[in-house]
């Protein structure tokens, strides 16, 4: 289980150290922003 905030902040992840770290610029292999979509589906309800 993992969760951000509204502004991608990591705010809860057993598996990983980056806790309190911001992934708003942060991109998969494919460039694409994983972070800004995880907020963007959970905005408009998903």
């Amino acid at each position: 289980m993992y969760a951000y905030d509204h502004n991608e902040t990591l705010l809860v992840d057993p598996y990983s150290s980056d806790v309190g770290k911001n992934f708003m610029n942060w991109t998969d292999v494919r460039g694409l922003p994983v972070a800004r979509i995880f907020a963007d589906t959970a905005s408009s309800g998903g």
